[in-house]
């Protein structure tokens, strides 16, 4: 069991991204946690294919039950519709048992895995370990937009090509997932701009769910790429964790406060406000029962609060004829109001 809670990445308005690397050695206590279908799919897959199969998915299961404190193997695992079409076997995955706000998307590629983890937002990752740059153009003009293609060809040697390539491939790939279509969407339509330094806002419609997306890339080491997708209304960190790291290695993923690329929708920051020593805005993990404190941002400080109405109403009882409305700071998060006073005597808070 890990240290995280619920409760704790529910509070701070986290994504916890787990990493890690399996043998392909056949492991009975994974396949012990596993349910019936898992073991199914495992025992189908050729090996290594279906032993890596088999250890990822009991570490998913131990990692989401370390968050409710729950059973590995009791956990239930289903789909959500997918936004298109009934189909179950592309939608977002969830927890049907227990029933809970946890969200949650896995990525792997060889040995190779991630998993992302939020409390009531919907998210999206993929991981690709990288192939031989021969192998690229035989799939670039069925996933590249026109201007995602002119930019790759424009590139002055192979290596920079083949970085933009899976910049874009994973970009995509977490902007599919985290809506719930997968791989029936058609990738070329999903601009990602990877000749701009994330984070990128995607522009992604579907029927059903957010019609934007925070494309983040994150930092995984040499020959591997990986992308993260969230609301662009998420306000707390990303965090990289490694279990297997000393003390469960946990790096914040920075994204060096530079100005959101892309279109923006009404109130989403068009940059962030820098915090002291150049850190990027986000709360980091509280202990449980401890309340969020945010840090002091200098001049201006941008709402913290989830996206209003059009118009959001008021909470001023009416004034009489003549009267102008007062207006005075009021502590965070309490909303202005005035209280009724005798006749003849001017309104005040």
């Amino acid at each position: 069991m890990h240290g995280a809670t619920y409760r704790t990445l529910r509070q701070t308005d986290a994504v916890h991204v787990w990493q890690g690397r399996v043998p392909d050695s056949f492991d009975p206590a994974a396949l012990a946690v596993l349910s019936p279908g898992e073991r199914e799919t495992a025992a189908r897959r050729p090996a290594p294919v279906g032993t890596r199969y088999a250890r990822v998915h009991a570490e998913v299961r131990r990692i989401l039950a370390g968050y409710l404190d729950a059973d590995p193997g009791e956990l239930r695992v289903g789909r959500w519709p997918c936004p298109r079409c009934p189909d179950p076997a592309h939608g977002r995955p969830r927890l049907e048992f227990p029933r809970t706000g946890l969200d949650f998307n896995l990525s792997h590629s060889g040995a190779h895995w991630l998993l992302a983890v939020t409390a009531e937002r919907p998210v999206g990752v993929d991981l690709e370990n990288a192939r031989p740059a021969a192998d690229l153009w035989t799939t670039s003009a069925a996933v590249m937009s026109p201007s995602e293609l002119r930019h790759l060809r424009g590139l002055p040697d192979e290596a920079a090509r083949t970085a933009a390539y899976y910049r874009a491939w994973t970009r995509k790939e977490a902007v599919v997932k985290a809506s719930g279509v997968g791989v029936v969407a058609d990738l070329r339509a999903v601009e990602v701009r990877p000749h701009e330094p994330a984070p990128v806002l995607v522009r992604h419609a579907e029927p059903r769910g957010p019609q934007l997306w925070l494309v983040r890339d994150l930092p995984l080491g040499p020959g591997r790429y990986g992308a993260l997708a969230t609301e662009p209304e998420l306000r707390g960190p990303v965090l990289l964790i490694d279990p297997a790291g000393p003390g469960t290695a946990v790096v914040p993923v920075r994204d060096g406060g530079a100005p959101l690329q892309g279109p923006l929708p009404d109130g989403v920051p068009s940059r962030r406000m820098p915090l002291p020593d150049g850190q990027p805005p986000h709360r980091m993990p509280l202990p449980d029962g401890e309340p969020p404190h945010r840090l002091p941002l200098p001049d201006v400080e941008p709402s913290h609060r989830l996206p209003l109405p059009d118009v959001e109403p008021s909470h001023r009882l009416p004034l009489p004829d003549g009267v102008p409305p007062l207006h005075a700071p009021v502590p965070g998060g309490v909303p202005p109001f005035q209280v009724s006073v005798p006749e003849g005597e001017p309104p005040r808070r």
